[in-house]
C-alpha cells in the first residue's frame, strides 16, 4: 500500500525459494495502487515469473471498497511522509486488516526530526498499535537528500485498543503529499556537474520530480542533492494552551462513585488542592445510578462520569497557564475515590509557535522585553515530574 509497491516482488521472489516446484504457495500478495503504470509492470513481471501477486487500482484518499475490509494478516506500506499522510494510510491499513490482536504492519517512514517523530509516535498511540522493532536505515534513496538519502522502517502490533481513526468510508483530504504540504521553494545541486536549481512554488521545476525527470541541463544527470540553508534561523518553539490529562479510573468505591454530595466535594477539593479558580460547579444523579458533573474553572474545566456497578470513573482534567498542578487534583481524585487502577493519557493542546506569540511594542525598553520572554519560557515547562505521554497503566502504591 504506497509507495514501495516493488517490496512485493521481493517477497514474491522469497516465497518462490520457500515453496518450489509445484506445491501451493500457502501466501498471496495484493497490491494497491492508484498508478497504473507501476500495476502494469508488477502484473508483467509477477505473470513472467509465475508470483503470487495480484494488483487492485485504488486511491486511498477515497473512500476505501468494502471488499477490502477485514482480509489481510499484515500489511507493508510507504505512505506520504507527512502527519495527515501517515494518518490516513494507518487508518486504511488497519481497515484492510483482521480484527485480530498481534498483525503485523510494516511502516516505511522518511528520517524527520525528533519533533515530527513525536507526533507520528504519537498518531501511532492514537491508533492503539504497539512498536515492536524500528530500523533507521531500512531504505536507500538516490538523489533523496531531502530524507538524508535514507529511510527508517517501524514494526508495528495491532493491539486490543487498535482502531482506525479515519472512517473506511470517508474521503480524505487530497493535501497529504509533502510538495502538497509544503510550498516553498529549495534548492537542489547536480551531483556531477555543480550547477544549482530552485524548486518549488513559482520555480522553473515544481518538484523535484520533474527535475529529475528532465534532467540537468548541463550535464544530463538525474541526482541532485538539496542545499540546506545557512545562517541563524529561529527554530520554531512552541507554547502549549492547555494541558489535559484523560483518567480512566478503575476498582473505585461503589459507594462513593454513586453518592453525587461526595463526588461534588471531591471534584471541588480537587480544584482547590490544583490551585484553579472555581467559576462554576454542576452536578447530575441518574437513576437508578451513576454521576455527572463538571467544575469549570478560569482556568478550563474539570469534568467526572461514574458508573458505580462497574466501580469505574471517567476523569478529565484540563487546564490552562502554569498556576495550575493539574497531577494535583489527579492524584486526590485517585486517593479519595478508592482507585485501585488507573489509566490515563497525557495531552498537550494547542501547541502554537512561541516567537508568534510574542508581542513587543516598539517603545518597550530591552529588559521589559526579556522579562516578557522569561515568562514565556517559564510557561511551556510544567512543575510536576515527568510522565509518559502515552497510554500509561499505574497501579496505587
Amino acid at each position: 500500500m504506497g509507495d514501495d509497491d516493488f517490496v512485493s516482488l521481493a517477497i514474491g521472489f522469497l516465497l518462490k525459494e520457500l515453496y518450489p516446484g509445484p506445491s501451493i504457495c500457502p501466501t498471496h500478495i495484493h497490491v494497491l495502487e492508484m498508478d497504473g503504470r507501476y500495476i502494469e509492470c508488477l502484473e508483467r513481471l509477477a505473470g513472467r515469473f509465475a508470483l503470487p501477486i495480484s494488483c487492485e487500482r485504488v486511491d486511498l484518499r477515497m473512500p476505501l471498497p468494502p471488499h477490502l475490509c477485514g482480509r489481510f494478516d499484515c500489511l507493508f506500506t510507504d505512505p506520504p511522509y507527512t502527519q495527515e499522510g501517515a494518518s490516513l494510510f494507518l487508518s486504511r491499513a488497519i481497515s484492510v486488516l483482521k480484527e485480530e490482536s498481534g498483525l503485523r504492519i510494516f511502516f516505511s517512514f522518511g528520517n524527520k526530526s525528533a519533533t515530527e517523530v513525536y507526533f507520528l509516535q504519537k498518531c501511532f498511540q492514537l491508533h492503539g498499535l504497539a512498536i515492536k522493532e524500528m530500523f533507521t536505515r531500512f531504505n536507500e534513496y538516490m538523489g533523496a537528500s531531502l530524507l538524508g538519502n535514507k529511510g527508517q522502517l517501524f514494526v508495528l502490533e495491532t493491539t486490543e485498543r487498535t482502531r482506525a481513526l479515519f472512517p473506511l468510508e470517508k474521503r480524505g483530504r487530497d493535501d497529504i503529499y509533502t510538495a502538497d504540504r509544503n510550498l516553498r521553494q529549495n534548492r537542489y545541486r547536480c551531483r556531477q556537474c555543480g550547477k544549482v536549481y530552485a524548486v518549488g512554488k513559482e520555480a522553473e521545476y515544481q518538484t523535484i520530480r520533474e527535475l529529475k525527470k528532465q534532467g540537468c541541463n548541463v550535464c544530463g544527470a538525474t541526482v541532485f542533492d538539496r542545499l540546506h540553508k545557512n545562517g541563524n534561523t529561529d527554530k520554531k518553539q512552541y507554547l502549549p494552551l492547555g494541558h489535559h490529562i484523560l483518567a480512566d479510573f478503575y476498582n473505585c468505591d461503589p459507594e462513593k462513585l454513586d453518592d453525587v454530595e461526595q463526588i461534588r466535594t471531591f471534584m471541588h477539593e480537587a480544584a482547590v488542592s490544583a490551585g484553579a479558580t472555581i467559576v462554576q460547579e454542576n452536578f447530575h444523579k441518574y437513576a437508578p445510578v451513576g454521576v455527572s458533573g463538571v467544575v469549570v474553572i478560569q482556568e478550563s474545566h474539570l469534568t467526572i462520569h461514574t458508573w458505580p456497578e462497574c466501580g469505574y470513573a471517567a476523569v478529565d482534567l484540563f487546564t490552562c497557564g502554569t498556576n495550575v498542578r493539574p497531577w494535583t487534583a489527579f492524584d486526590y481524585l485517585q486517593e479519595r475515590l478508592g482507585c485501585a487502577k488507573v489509566e490515563y493519557s497525557d495531552l498537550i493542546r494547542g501547541a502554537y509557535e512561541r516567537l508568534s506569540l510574542l508581542r513587543y511594542s516598539e517603545t518597550e525598553q530591552p529588559a521589559v522585553r526579556r522579562k516578557k520572554r522569561q515568562r514565556y519560557d517559564a510557561s511551556s515547562k510544567w512543575n510536576r515530574r515527568a510522565r509518559s505521554l502515552t497510554d500509561c497503566s499505574v497501579l496505587s502504591k
